[in-house]
């Protein structure tokens, strides 16, 4: 008879999942008839006041309170034999069967996709959307090259072996923080309708990275954290 899965670990894989993808602030829309705030200068003449940029939306917004709540999760995880407990569970009860073989091939072939149908769609869909899509593919783009940048980096400085191989390159997983990416990015870009299947399957290539034996509850947990917050700050920069 399959073992129940540990209280503590089924706690955090609920977080995870309930844990939402940060969506694009509203912006107030000004009325028509509404002039900007001016301020006037020694000499008399007035000027606008400076509208709050993309940095101050950056430091309001939510989202960070739920990524520094998942990250702290990652950290007690990691620290803790939770990992072990979880890892230990799902190799030896294999709750996602060949589903698994889903989740660990899924990032890449999403990827180039996505990367393809964009490029696509800001070339040939009607003119009106061309530089929404423009500005989503190099969105994309940068925020996939900065992602990985940093998950190689955190997995040369904090050398984590794996369960399965002992190789230390475990911590963060770099299949789901890719994932995670690329879904806030179509979450932010294109609603929820292309959000919450790319959520869906975050959700499902980071369980396979777990039972796998390739990481450890922890590195999945940091690596959608960090997939999350890099798209953010990405695309919050490039603008709608």
């Amino acid at each position: 008879m399959p073992a129940p899965l540990p209280p503590r670990a089924l706690l955090l894989l609920a977080l995870l999942a309930a844990s939402p993808l940060p969506a694009r602030a509203e912006e107030e829309a000004a009325p028509a008839t509404a002039t900007a705030p001016c301020a006037v200068e020694p000499g008399g003449s007035e000027t606008e006041a400076a509208t709050p940029d993309a940095w101050q939306r950056l430091s309001r917004h939510g989202a960070w309170k739920v990524a520094g709540f998942t990250f702290s999760f990652s950290v007690i995880s990691f620290a803790s034999d939770w990992d072990r407990e979880s890892s230990d569970w799902a190799r030896e009860n294999q709750p996602l069967g060949r589903l698994s073989e889903v989740g660990s091939q899924a990032p890449t072939y999403v990827l180039a996709g996505s990367a393809l149908t964009l490029g696509g769609l800001s070339l040939w869909d009607r003119e009106a959307r061309r530089p929404g899509h423009r500005r989503a593919l190099e969105s994309f783009v940068v925020s996939q090259l900065i992602n990985a940048g940093l998950t190689d980096l955190l997995k040369v400085s904090v050398g984590r072996p794996r369960p399965d191989s002992g190789h230390r390159s475990s911590f963060p997983s770099g299949h789901t923080s890719s994932a995670a990416a690329w879904a806030t990015l179509l979450w932010r870009r294109y609603g929820w309708r292309a959000g919450l299947p790319a959520t869906l399957l975050t959700l499902l290539v980071g369980a396979s990275r777990i039972q796998d034996g390739r990481h450890y509850l922890s590195d999945v947990l940091a690596g959608a954290v960090l997939g999350v917050s890099v798209t953010y700050v990405v695309d919050e920069l490039f603008g709608p």
